[in-house]
């Protein structure tokens, strides 16, 4: 991956939100599926996660290849977004090599955290099922996803304890 991402989370959070809005905004390119990082599809579009969503709009890899988190030189920035989407903060910032010595900090991340986490759907035994019959975790639903402005929220408070 040439394109450099944010190193701070609340930067990363913005820009996943802000990307997979892009996507949600080109459906005949795109479909959001928390399941899929970025796979096309045979309906011609590409199913992509937050993660993916800046893997298509931010580094420019397209619609058309199928990308894993194998095929990135770095893939600490994406799955920190991955993470940041489930509401699993304190992981994140392990994964970005965040120092968590400071209290203000760390209340920071498990407020964000608590707050994702209490606006994550509940998954139905439909969604736990891919188009291909394949049992998927919860988390890897097609709609396992807090609300944007839930996001954008948790952006806001790792902005103000400078994360």
């Amino acid at each position: 991956m040439s394109t450099a991402l944010p190193s701070k989370l609340s930067d990363l959070l913005e820009l996943a939100v802000r990307d997979a809005q892009k996507c949600e905004a080109q459906p005949e390119r795109f479909r959001l599926d928390m399941g899929k990082w970025h796979s096309p599809l045979n309906s011609g579009v590409c199913a992509v996660c937050m993660a993916g969503a800046v893997l298509a709009q931010t580094v420019g890899m397209g619609d058309d290849k199928e990308i894993i988190w194998s095929d990135l030189d770095d893939w600490s920035g994406v799955r920190a977004i991955n993470e940041m989407r489930t509401g699993d903060f304190c992981d994140a910032a392990v994964i970005l090599d965040v120092a968590l010595s400071d209290d203000r900090v760390a209340a920071a991340l498990l407020t964000a955290e608590r707050l994702v986490k209490e606006n994550l759907p509940e998954v139905s035994d439909e969604e736990e099922n891919d188009e291909d019959g394949f049992d998927r975790e919860d988390d890897e639903s097609p709609g396992y996803r807090a609300p944007w402005e839930t996001y954008t929220r948790a952006a806001a408070i790792l902005r103000e304890a400078g994360l």
